[in-house]
C-alpha cells in the first residue's frame, strides 16, 4: 500500500490502528530487489532528451510493455551511440521487431533488415514546419487535416 497506493506513514498508521512510527520501522526493514524482467520480443522506441545544453538521457523504450530496455548519459547523440544501444539490447538475447526513432539524418540505413519507422508526431512536426498557422490554400488546408489526421 506504501509503494504502490501512494499512501503516507500517517495514513497507513490510521488504517492499522499503530504508530507512524511502527510503519516507518517496519518498511525500513522490507528488503527491496529490483528485477529486470525483458520480454524476448520488443518494437523499440528510441530518442535522447536533453536537460541543458550538454547533458541528455539516451532512452530506448519497448513499446509493447513500456519497460526501458537501455538508457545512456550522453552530452550529444550520435548514430555511433544509437547503434551501440540497439546493439546492447540486442546482445541480451532480445529479439527486436522494429525500431521507431525521431527520423535523425542516418539512422535509416543503419539498422540492416531491422524495420525502422519514424516517429508519427516527428513526421507531423515536419509536414507542419513547412505549412502556415492558418493555410489558406486549399492544396494546404487538406495537407494539413490530412497529417492531423496520421495518428489515428
Amino acid at each position: 500500500m506504501y509503494s504502490i497506493g501512494k499512501q503516507t506513514y500517517i495514513q497507513l498508521a490510521e488504517q492499522f490502528g499503530c504508530s507512524a512510527k511502527t510503519i516507518q520501522r517496519k518498511l525500513d526493514k522490507v528488503l527491496i530487489t529490483k528485477r529486470k524482467e525483458f520480454s524476448d520480443v520488443a518494437v523499440v522506441i528510441m530518442d535522447t532528451t536533453y536537460f541543458g545544453r550538454s547533458f541528455g538521457v539516451m532512452v530506448f523504450k519497448n513499446s509493447l510493455d513500456g519497460v526501458v530496455l537501455y538508457k545512456q548519459y550522453v552530452h550529444y547523440e550520435t548514430n555511433t551511440l544509437y547503434l551501440a544501444g540497439i546493439s546492447e539490447i540486442a546482445r541480451r538475447g532480445i529479439d527486436i521487431q522494429g525500431i521507431v526513432c525521431d527520423g535523425r539524418r542516418g539512422l535509416f540505413g543503419l539498422f540492416g533488415a531491422i524495420p525502422l519507422q519514424m516517429c508519427q508526431f516527428h513526421q507531423i512536426q515536419i509536414v507542419l514546419r513547412y505549412l502556415t498557422r492558418k493555410p489558406k490554400t486549399q492544396a494546404a488546408i487538406e495537407l494539413k487535416k490530412l497529417t492531423l489526421k496520421m495518428t489515428k
